[in-house]
């Protein structure tokens, strides 16, 4: 299954001759095991752990325009976690969803609509994805309390291997909008990516909440709503996230959690709740 990102890191604008490099990895674990045949019109069995890393390549061309580039690697695999999942959910009376039923650590990736098999795998795969591109213009001041604002395209080249993007070149319009007040930034960013020669079309909107406290804890409020027109399915993950700004000698670190519940998902795609933890390595310049 491909993962598209559709957006730039950051509204706000580099500034002429800035440069960002971060290296991320997103790790989850999905289960879904379907009970009641072709609902929504899909059939699925979904077992898997996968492990997205993203390269992002940011460069401030002027003061107002910036262009990125992300590339990706991505596996699917029977993973290492269900055991731990399972005694967790039973700790806290959380339901297994059936995970008892299967064995542990198992990989199948299948899902079936009313026109036949869309997705059938059973054995790992890793792959490079689509790398994305994006050019974000930026007519307005980014002062302190004024709100930046930016438009322009993004861009997805065919660069994925054994299908682990949209197989296609695809583009589309992109908009961010950023406010700083003080300690509590907020802003959207959205756009659109339609692929050529294949029946992709997707919109995402993602609106951010987010407050400092003097302790250098972050609180975000957010989710990241995508729209499929082809399959005309939502997702809507609800986020929040704490993360802390510590040091350790010399390095800074950014360490914290959240939690994210699924409004409305895709029937192969994770469903209710989820956790994580995370931990970055900053090197300010």
């Amino acid at each position: 299954m491909p993962f598209i990102n559709l957006l730039p890191e950051n509204a706000k604008p580099l500034g002429q001759g800035n440069i960002r490099l971060s290296i991320s990895n997103n790790y989850g674990n999905t289960f879904n095991l379907d009970v009641d045949g072709m609902a929504d019109n899909f059939l699925f069995d979904v077992d898997t752990e996968s492990s997205r890393t993203a390269i992002n390549f940011d460069v401030g061309v002027t003061n107002k325009i910036d262009i990125g580039l992300e590339a990706t690697y991505l596996i699917h695999y029977g993973g290492i976690f269900d055991s731990i999942i399972q005694k967790f959910h039973n700790f806290f009376g959380v339901p297994n969803a059936r995970r008892n039923e299967v064995e542990n650590n198992q990989f199948a990736l299948n899902v079936e609509n009313k026109n036949g098999i869309w997705v059938d795998m059973n054995k790992p795969v890793s792959g490079f994805g689509d790398i994305t591109q994006s050019l974000v213009l930026s007519p307005s001041s980014s002062k302190e309390g004024g709100i930046t604002w930016g438009v322009g395209p993004i861009l997805s080249y065919p660069t994925a291997s054994n299908n682990m993007g949209i197989g296609k070149f695809g583009m589309g319009p992109s908009i961010v909008a950023l406010q700083i007040k003080g300690p509590r930034p907020y802003g959207i960013l959205a756009n659109h990516l339609w692929g050529f020669g294949n029946d992709v079309s997707a919109t995402f909107i993602q609106p951010i909440l987010d407050y400092t406290s003097k302790k250098a804890v972050t609180y975000e409020l957010t989710t990241e709503m995508t729209y499929d027109w082809a399959t005309e399915n939502w997702s809507i993950p609800l986020i929040f996230t704490a993360n802390k700004l510590v040091t350790i000698g010399k390095q800074m670190f950014m360490i914290g959690g959240g939690a994210r519940y699924w409004a409305d998902n895709t029937p192969y795609n994770p469903q209710n709740w989820g956790f994580n933890v995370s931990l970055y390595v900053l090197f300010p310049k």
